[in-house]
């Protein structure tokens, strides 16, 4: 029978196979001494460095801020729609950056006559937000200095930033300022032509004037009318006395008739007297005398109502004539007043041919005036709003800083676990970095051994 195929000898096992965890040992242990070497120089420094820092001093400033309004002026109404929290992290953003700035560290460097730079300063100044907050830390050797810096640096911050924020509103209020001349001198010029066009016409006021020539037409017309009213009194009551005249007249002439009559009966009844007496007829006498008198009485009654009758005609007659006279002088009123009138008509359709050029100018004077009172109140806004950023600004110090009565604790534990985590990690990563490089040169040396 054959065999089947021989198998070539097997490969001998160690006792003991390496695992990654045994190399790792491995190397720590032919490394301990460089790990030892970084821990130890790591922690000489850090205990040197904390040892040797001295104390330290905090001083902390905490302010908070507002939102912002729009520093310009609008000349035409606007329409925000930046909500206010946005606007509150934009003002700390803008603020931060000042407190920041090289220039503004340099200026407090120079208020305090400080023996670093403004690099140096700004490494002790921390800042922190909170919420609508912003807190200003400032670290220093001495409680003195850290109140001083952090206290002087804030304002220094505040005085830069309320300038910067109140650009703006300079910038409108110097332009205002130059408008506002302009808008003056508008005006002048506006309320001089319509001065010149009032002296030119002897005018105070147009409107007034056509509302009082109005007034005195209509008076004058209402005049006219009472004048024709009295006018036709006046004739009605002298066509009433020349009637009572005519009447009148009527009356003595039938007065003096009734006198005739008794005048040519007392002839008679004297004619028969004497044709009595001459008959020596005594009671035919008598009778005769009794009607002679009697119809002499009625004769002189006649002629009494006659007269009366005739004067008062005449009476009737001149106060016709007097109411005629008086009818006449209101007629020729009358023709005065439509005289007046007409003029006054002519007069008031010129002065209503003059209110365009007079409204027009007048309405020139008012938009002159509304532009100056409109730029006047704008100037007046941007006052406020620089005032209102230089004396108050949207940044207030609620918390100032105040001289610290104890230095910070020390952070030597802190620093020292820190630094002894750190140091033990880089010298395990350092030893494993030189195993791998030795690990690489073997195979070389090797070769170059062969």
């Amino acid at each position: 029978m054959s065999k089947g195929p021989e198998r070539g000898p097997e490969r001998k096992r160690t006792p003991m196979q390496d695992t990654d965890v045994l190399r790792a040992i491995r190397v720590i242990r032919k490394r301990l001494w460089l790990i030892a070497l970084i821990f130890l120089v790591t922690m000489g420094v850090v205990f040197y460095t904390q040892l040797t820092a001295g104390e330290v001093y905090q001083a902390v400033v905490r302010l908070q801020v507002l939102a912002v309004e729009p520093g310009t002026v609008g000349l035409f109404s606007t329409f925000r729609a930046q909500a206010t929290s946005d606007e509150i992290i934009a003002t700390q953003n803008e603020f931060i950056s000042v407190l920041q700035a090289g220039f503004v560290a340099w200026e407090t460097v120079a208020d305090l006559n400080l023996n670093i730079s403004a690099a140096q300063l700004l490494d002790r100044i921390t800042i922190l937000r909170d919420a609508d907050f912003i807190n200003v830390v400032v670290q220093a050797s001495t409680p003195q200095e850290a109140e001083s810096i952090a206290t002087t640096h804030v304002d220094n911050a505040l005085a830069y930033y309320k300038t910067v924020r109140a650009r703006p509103a300079t910038t409108s209020k110097e332009f205002l300022t130059l408008q506002l001349d302009a808008e003056r001198q508008q005006v002048a010029a506006a309320r001089q032509k319509f001065l010149n066009f009032r002296l030119e016409h002897g005018l105070a006021s147009v409107p007034l004037e056509v509302e009082a020539y109005q007034n005195l037409v209509r008076t004058m017309k209402t005049e006219r009318d009472r004048a024709y009213i009295e006018a036709q009194r006046a004739q009605a009551v002298a066509e009433a006395y020349r009637k009572a005249a005519e009447e009148a007249e009527a009356q003595a002439q039938s007065f003096w008739e009734r006198a005739d009559e008794a005048r040519k009966a007392r002839i008679e009844a004297e004619n028969r007297q004497l044709a009595a007496l001459a008959q020596k007829d005594q009671a035919r006498a008598r009778t005769a005398e009794i009607e002679v008198e009697e119809q002499r009485q009625k004769e002189l009654d006649a002629r009494a109502d006659a007269q009366y009758y005739q004067a008062l005609a005449r009476e009737y007659r001149k106060s016709a004539a007097q109411q005629e006279a008086l009818a006449e002088g209101h007629r020729a009123a009358q023709a005065r007043y439509d005289q007046v009138i007409a003029s006054l008509q002519t007069e008031l359709s010129t002065l209503i041919g003059l209110s365009d050029t007079y409204d027009e100018l007048n309405r020139q004077v008012a938009e002159a005036l509304g532009s100056y009172d409109f730029v006047q109140s704008k100037l007046n806004e941007a006052r406020l709003k620089e005032s209102q950023i230089r004396n108050m600004g949207y940044i207030q110090i609620i918390e100032p800083a105040r001289t610290p009565d104890r230095p910070l604790p020390s952070k030597l534990p802190q620093y020292a676990l820190a630094g002894a985590v750190i140091s033990l990690l880089a010298g395990i990563v350092l030893s494993f970095l030189l195993e791998g490089l030795e690990s690489l040169a073997r195979p070389s040396a090797a070769r170059r051994a062969e």
